[in-house]
């Protein structure tokens, strides 16, 4: 009769696509995978000449960081004064000296507040004219909101980064950036836009990122390994 289908047999096609695709990533990632170095003893890493932590705020953040609060806890507030002072080279929160050069380009974006807002709470902090030139927000409501999960995305980001010269960037709220699926950790979509390989704060080089984190409660906020 019309419109009958074989539902069993379409079970077995589509059982038999998802087989051959799982079977054919384990066989890719097998070919891509190349054994570590094994590690020395504790003792002879003990021995050797602890590296040198390449601070941005002195005692407080090096490399990648991650804010996590609960709504209206003022991450945004923290964030802004993180801004300010990567700048101004001024001590963040009057404690922590700024590690960065005098001409330190930061890029924040501003995913959650109204762009008149968000500029009401920036001018009220006084900053200097020569830091705002250093310092570039981008408004989702004007400008559009940023889908991590997309490649066309993650290429043009990371092209206008280098081609500006940003070395910081701050993401406010990073859940705003991509649809989190189950079980993914919140900062996954932020790796892919990073480049690989150790970041500096010399030219040219990786930019470092300060994610805020969730706004709710209990979805991934335990996590900080940005």
């Amino acid at each position: 009769m019309p419109g009958e289908f074989d539902f069993d047999g379409d079970v077995a096609a589509r059982l038999h696509d998802l087989k051959v695709q799982r079977e054919a990533k384990h066989q890719l990632d097998q070919e891509l995978w190349a054994p570590p170095e094994w590690p020395t003893s504790a003792y002879e890493q003990l021995a050797e000449e602890p590296p040198e932590v390449d601070w941005i705020l002195c005692d407080l953040w090096a490399g990648n960081g991650q804010i996590n609060a609960q709504k209206k806890a003022g991450k945004t507030t923290l964030m802004l004064n993180a801004a300010r002072s990567l700048v101004t080279r001024e001590p963040f929160l009057r404690r922590f000296d700024v590690n960065v050069g005098p001409d330190c380009r930061v890029l924040y974006f501003n995913m959650e507040l109204t762009k008149g807002q968000f500029n009401k709470w920036l001018k009220d902090m006084e900053v200097p004219d020569e830091a705002l030139k250093r310092l570039v927000v981008y408004h989702s409501r004007e400008h559009g909101r940023l889908d991590f999960n997309s490649d066309a995305v993650v290429e043009w980001l990371a092209t206008a980064m280098r081609y500006n010269g940003i070395e910081i960037a701050l993401l406010d709220p990073l859940g705003s950036f991509y649809d989190q699926p189950n079980g993914d950790p919140m900062v996954g979509a932020v790796g892919r836009c990073c480049p690989r390989g150790e970041p500096t704060r010399r030219a040219n080089s990786p930019p470092r990122w300060v994610l805020g984190g969730c706004r709710e409660p209990g979805a991934g906020c335990e996590r900080d390994d940005g």
